[in-house]
């Protein structure tokens, strides 16, 4: 596996072939890079890779708000006057130096990737094509702008994003020790409509393998056109965090890790100015085209049921489907965002990995970093809880979901004694909470309730008590019902293990149909027979993914009555 070649989720499977850098382009771009060299030293001004516009070396050394913001410039064909683009609300427009060279050949410390080119605006006006460009994205296009607006901001401030998550001492997940190195990072990426401009103009290079959505090498990515705009930025975003961590972290020898981070990273929301990653949307209209959570929703309604050992399985020797990106960003998501296993998924490429004394591979000058083996060290230990919280998650995502407020408490309850009621509080916020309590085959439980909540605040807000409300329903029961489910100490995930590369199993009748979980419908006043030995759990009805604005509590008597 080479995994210096990414590309990006389509629903077409185009091979994607090992590609190696052209040795006798690399020693030409070194020779024809030494005059550069000379005369940055014989003015004494640093060589960079940013246009040569009188603020270059500040927008290198002094990041501020102006700084950041994204440009745009306009070539059209020389027979034409150029125009300028209308200023996005985030971004302001400028107009590039025509003397910058078409490639600038600086080379990167320790790295022998070639550096980003750029082209100048004779070449963009030539070729009836636009430059939108920042400090850390030169992106080069033949859609109009419009389209694009506000993504340069975009990569700034996804940039910071991966420092903060890759360089951070307390996430450690880089061989690289030192941010500092990566001041200057930038990488330059193509939004192609007509693939031949693209190749008459040397932007498409002819060794490329084929893609259909996106594909990315080094500090270069390129992305085909797409219909939904919010979709053409995610695959922006997805093949420029290719680029870094390839360039800026080390090669990662596992497909699920490498594509689910990219796919992570590139979830995007822009709201009241302001970008957000690494988000599970809230409401499928704001990621149109994007469809990740559809899918998996659409495979578990099948009764395809798929483990993490599959997703970790995922082959980087051929194409994927959109369904296993699907798959590769949940299991990415939830690691990440799970106070249980975040912090060891954020550790997960920290230990004895160290660009200094790691020797790259053969078909990559840099050190590949050993994901796979480290995953299994690292959650060897609880495993079978870790599927088991997976396939929980797995059943009830949907838009909002909130993995920390859903998080399981999985210990083990102790029984209740006859005739000694316990109390206890259900927070309308939460997912499935655990009482404690430890029944077994025989136990009946009488559970009485009380309080009152808001399931909502918007447009107005919607009170409920435990018997819920009777005009809207979710998974067949009223809104705001308390329900119950008792976790079996026995039968164990049986698919774990299973050979299938999506196992099928038979559709429960319960809202959570996992092996391991009984479910059962309260309300105000009801007992509860227990035909298994397990714990009990009790949670108010509502839909995973609006939990978060719910408000209040009710409590819970609950009496063994034998």
């Amino acid at each position: 596996m080479t995994p210096s070649i990414f590309c990006t989720p389509s629903q077409k499977n185009s091979p994607v072939t090992p590609l190696h850098l052209d040795r006798r382009s690399s020693l030409l771009r070194f020779f024809l890079s030494i005059p550069n060299f000379l005369f940055g030293i014989l003015i004494l001004v640093p060589f960079g890779c940013h246009p040569s516009d009188p603020n270059a070396e500040q927008q290198v050394n002094t990041p501020t708000q102006k700084e950041s913001r994204s440009r745009t410039e306009i070539a059209v064909p020389s027979t034409a006057s150029p125009v300028q683009a209308p200023a996005s609300k985030e971004s302001t427009d400028e107009t590039l130096d025509d003397s910058a060279s078409s490639e600038h050949l600086t080379s990167i410390p320790s790295m022998n990737i070639p550096p980003p080119r750029h082209f100048s605006s004779q070449e963009l006006k030539n070729s009836g094509m636009y430059a939108i460009t920042s400090r850390r994205l030169r992106l080069y296009t033949d859609i109009p702008p419009e389209r694009l607006e506000g993504i340069g901001t975009a990569v700034d401030h996804l940039f910071d994003e991966w420092i903060a998550y890759f360089y951070s001492h307390k996430n450690a997940l880089t061989p690289v020790d030192d941010p500092a190195e990566q001041s200057d990072w930038s990488c330059t990426g193509y939004v192609i409509s007509d693939k031949t401009r693209f190749h008459e103009n040397g932007m498409l290079p002819q060794d490329l393998p084929a893609f259909s959505d996106g594909l990315s090498r080094g500090y270069e990515f390129w992305v085909s056109e797409q219909k939904e705009s919010y979709y053409l930025k995610h695959l922006i975003l997805h093949e420029a965090t290719h680029c870094f961590v390839e360039t800026a972290v080390g090669l990662l020898n596992a497909t699920w890790y490498s594509e689910g981070l990219a796919e992570m990273f590139a979830t995007h929301l822009f709201h009241n100015g302001s970008w957000t990653f690494k988000t599970i949307p809230d409401n499928k209209s704001l990621v149109s085209g994007w469809g990740r959570i559809s899918l998996i929703r659409e495979s578990w309604s099948r009764g395809e049921r798929v483990s993490i050992s599959q997703i970790l399985q995922v082959p980087g020797d051929r194409p994927l489907s959109v369904t296993w990106y699907a798959w590769c960003w949940a299991l990415t998501c939830f690691l990440d965002q799970h106070p249980i296993f975040q912090d060891r998924f954020r550790t997960l490429s920290r230990v004895h990995w160290n660009r200094k004394n790691t020797e790259p591979s053969r078909a990559s000058p840099h050190p590949t970093i050993d994901i796979q083996n480290h995953f299994e060290q690292l959650f060897n230990d609880d495993r079978r809880e870790l599927e088991e919280r997976w396939q929980l998650f797995v059943s009830n995502l949907e838009y909002g979901y909130d993995v920390a407020r859903s998080a399981l408490d999985l210990r083990y309850g102790t029984p209740l004694s006859i005739k000694q009621p316990m109390t206890f509080t259900v927070r309308s916020d939460h997912g499935w909470q655990n009482t404690g309590i430890a029944v077994s085959p025989g136990h009946q439980l009488h559970l009485r309730s009380k309080g009152k909540y808001r399931l909502t605040g918007t447009p107005v807000p919607w009170w409920s008590e435990p018997n819920g409300v009777s005009f809207r329903y979710y998974r067949g029961k009223p809104l705001g019902r308390l329900i119950a489910a008792i976790r079996t100490h026995e039968g164990r995930l049986s698919n774990e293990t299973s050979p299938n590369p999506v196992p099928s199993v038979a559709e429960s009748s319960s809202p959570e149909p996992l092996p391991e979980w009984r479910f059962f419908d309260l309300g105000i006043d009801s007992f509860l027979n227990a035909e298994y030995p397990g714990t009990l759990y009790l949670r108010i009805n509502d839909a995973w993914g609006e939990l978060k604005d719910n408000e209040g509590k009710l409590t819970v008597t609950i009496n063994r009555s034998r």
